[in-house]
């Protein structure tokens, strides 16, 4: 009865480390691939902003360009403006 005993904590004792690096290999492989899905949502929304930023601005440029274009008051002001900044 006793050596049954023994025999039984002996596996016990042999198959815990066994469970503990399987345990731990699964949660570390679900942590990756939660971070490299984080990761691709993160970097999917940063580029759709930073695509809009630059659309928004290159709409600014082009109604600048428009409005100087058309305009000969804003060139002289964009004009003294840009000498009065380089004389200082």
């Amino acid at each position: 009865m006793i050596n049954k005993n023994y025999k039984i904590i002996t596996i016990v004792i042999m198959l815990f480390p066994i469970y503990v690096a399987i345990a731990y290999k699964y949660i570390n492989e679900t942590k990756n691939e939660l971070f490299q899905q984080r990761y691709t949502e993160v970097s999917s929304e940063m580029k759709h902003h930073l695509e809009t930023l630059i659309e928004e601005k290159k709409e600014a440029v082009l109604l600048l360009s428009l409005a100087i274009s058309q305009n000969n008051e804003i060139k002289k002001f964009i004009f003294y403006f840009l000498l009065y900044n380089f004389l200082n």
